[in-house]
């Protein structure tokens, strides 16, 4: 990674911290988020990413490739 996007990345860290603050969170309320928006998104994105692999696999034998033979 070059130095410039390192740089980019600290700043915008900087930039969100200083916009948010410190946001303290309970173990119930940190559980709650994990549970009712993450786990679902990463769900999500394993269904999407198999559909989308599918999708691939069946193109490439309707069309014949002869690169995945």
């Amino acid at each position: 990674m070059s130095a410039r996007v390192a740089g980019l990345l600290v700043l915008a860290a900087a930039v969100a911290a200083a916009f948010l603050g410190p946001v303290p969170l309970d173990h119930a309320s940190a559980s709650a988020v994990v549970w009712s928006l993450r786990v679902p998104r990463i769900l999500c994105a394993i269904e999407i990413g198999a559909g989308l692999a599918l999708a691939g696999v069946c193109m490439q034998a309707l069309l014949r490739n002869a690169l995945a033979d």
